[in-house]
């Protein structure tokens, strides 16, 4: 019991110390010793203290918060926490000093125009959406996993990407372009709002791709193989071409689609291609559908496979041309949905 005692003293010693020499930066310590259940508590070092209040006091004009933030950091290190929560601090610069142990890192809704010191070696995933980056380092050697960089100012990413990258978000960046970007381990790409009006990047190994709300107008000469979402809303296609067995959900509502994928992909399960130019749908015995959405669009008949009463694909054609014997065989097959009958359920089950 005289060790950890010892300790606490000497932690409110050095606690002190910083005061009387700091009165004016209101250095707050990071917890109450009697809650640490006897741990010797770690403060920074002096050195570090130091450049942390002078980086702390620097930030007072600007409006930034970075007492609140020094705090954090403060607390991080005494703990060995592997993640900080830093948004929401209006920072432009980051601190002098962030925690090695650190594996994942928030620093969102900030004004970082650059990405945190490499040297954090452990550092996983990182979080710089809604900040002013204008431009990615070519180099970065932490081993990130995750990153996401959306709603900044970046026309271009580096050439190839980071190696270890398996789950990349740049929504809302002008880049207009994907063309140069190469991963072989790339798994998840987010790239929604870009000005994209086409997609050729080298991803062999995705499984998760979404491209909403660009200007494309073709698709590549070939999806990747791994595909099982694929999100395409909002954009300018008038055909899909061959899609990878391996999609399961297919999001291309509001295009101008004229055909689909015949035949669709074996394991597709889910479809929204509503607002469309389509006039026929496949037929859902070639897939494992269980959802199709097909609301405005031209069609005016359905396979007979959709009135089969051991189908089971709930299906939405509302504001569609159906003639008046594909609503009645959908009627005497209790598939009746408010695209020609507003008194039954639109949910086709």
């Amino acid at each position: 019991m005289f060790l950890p005692s010892l300790g606490c003293k000497m932690f409110k010693f050095l606690t002190n110390m910083y005061e009387k020499r700091f009165p004016s930066r209101g250095y707050v310590p990071v917890m109450d010793v009697e809650d640490t259940n006897n741990e010797i508590p770690r403060p920074l070092p002096l050195v570090l203290e130091q450049q942390l209040q002078i980086w702390m006091q620097n930030g007072m004009q600007r409006k930034e918060q970075r007492a609140a933030a020094g705090n954090k950091i403060r607390q991080c290190h005494h703990a060995k926490e592997e993640t900080i929560d830093l948004s929401h601090f209006n920072l432009s610069e980051w601190p002098p000093y962030l925690p090695p142990t650190l594996r994942k890192i928030d620093a969102s809704h900030n004004a970082f125009q650059q990405f945190p010191p490499a040297s954090l070696v452990q550092l996983e995933s990182l979080d710089l959406s809604h900040n002013r980056l204008t431009q990615l380092p070519a180099v970065y050697s932490a081993p990130l996993s995750r990153l996401n960089i959306s709603h900044n100012a970046l026309s271009s990413l580096p050439t190839p990407l980071y190696e270890s990258l398996e789950h990349l978000r740049v929504n809302n960046n002008p880049l207009n372009s994907l063309d140069s970007l190469s991963s072989a381990s790339l798994k998840w790409l987010e790239a929604r709002n870009c000005g994209l009006q086409h997609f050729s990047a080298t991803t062999p190994a995705l499984t998760h791709l979404d491209l909403s709300e660009n200007h494309i107008t073709s698709p590549p000469p070939a999806w990747p193989e791994t595909l099982q979402r694929l999100k395409l809303s909002h954009n300018k296609l008038t055909h899909l071409g061959r899609l990878p067995d391996s999609v399961g959900q297919l999001n291309a509502d509001d295009n101008l689609l004229v055909e689909l994928p015949n035949p669709p992909p074996k394991n597709l399960r889910f479809i929204d291609i509503s607002h469309n130019q389509l006039r026929r749908l496949f037929d859902p015995e070639k897939a494992l559908l269980q959802v199709l959405k097909a609301d405005h669009n031209l069609i005016n008949t359905v396979p007979a496979a959709f009135s089969r009463k051991e189908c089971d694909t709930r299906l939405w054609l509302s504001d569609n041309p159906l003639t008046e014997e594909t609503k009645n065989r959908l009627r005497v097959s209790n598939r009746a949905i408010s695209a020609f009958d507003s008194a039954l359920p639109r949910i086709v089950l």
